[in-house]
Parts: C-alpha cells; sequence; structure tokens
C-alpha cells in the first residue's frame, strides 16, 4: 500500500498486525539528484551534474521525488546529457499533468463522502506501508 496521505487513512488500516512496515521516502536532495545524474552519464563531467540540480531546484521550488527524476532519465535515456538538462522544463509539465489528474480526483473525492484512502502525487513524501507475512 502506498500513499502521499498516510495521515488520512484510517488507523484501524494501518494499525500493528495490519502494516507491519512503514516506509517514508522524502523528496530528492541535491546529492541524490548529482549521484543519479552519474549514474546515468558516468562519463560525463561534475560540472554538468551540478547543473542539472540547479535546473531542477530552480523548476520546482517545492522539491521533487526520485522516481521522477528516474522516469525522467530513463525517458531521455538515448540523449546527450546537456540535452536531459535541458528537458527538464518538460518533466515540470509532464508533471503538472499528474497533478492536475491527482487534483481533480481529489476533488472528486472530497465532493462525495471523504475518501481515507487517497492516494495522490503532490503530497510532499510517499509513504509505503507494508505487511510482512
Amino acid at each position: 500500500m502506498t500513499t502521499n496521505f498516510v495521515d488520512n487513512l484510517d488507523n484501524a488500516l494501518i494499525r500493528s498486525g495490519r502494516v507491519d512496515l512503514h516506509i517514508e521516502f522524502p523528496l530528492a536532495t541535491d546529492e541524490q539528484l548529482k549521484k543519479m545524474f552519474l549514474l546515468f552519464y558516468p562519463n560525463c563531467k561534475h560540472d554538468l551534474s551540478q547543473e542539472f540540480v540547479k535546473q531542477i531546484r530552480d523548476n520546482f521550488k517545492e522539491g521533487i521525488s526520485m522516481a521522477a527524476v528516474q522516469q525522467h532519465f530513463i525517458q531521455n535515456m538515448l540523449v546527450e546529457p546537456n540535452i536531459v538538462i535541458d528537458n527538464v522544463k518538460q518533466l515540470g509539465d509532464r508533471l503538472d499533468v499528474i497533478v492536475q489528474f491527482d487534483e481533480k480526483i481529489e476533488d472528486k473525492h472530497n465532493n462525495n463522502e471523504k475518501d481515507k484512502n487517497s492516494i495522490g502525487m503532490k503530497g510532499d513524501k510517499i509513504n509505503l506501508l507494508m505487511s510482512i507475512k
């Protein structure tokens, strides 16, 4: 079970015995962004990884998940590193579409009865809840 809104989940749903492990995935740090850039482009100069981090921070003031960054690299894996950096704006455009869709879903839930199992993309972290059998 994953959610960006763990506080909205009913306590009975996430009680011990039902969910045994809670893992929080915070937003990407600068160091994580640099390392991921260099993993995808190992022969690249370090200053390009710094430029990538700068572009991410300029375009995502509230932060970004590592999953979104990895998706960006996978979608651009056949292009040069400088183009990946230039395409950061496109990543923002794709995420805006996801957030708009998520907000429509959230509005729909709020207009009906309160949904305590809300899963979305615009929270500041993702929580993974697991039951170990």
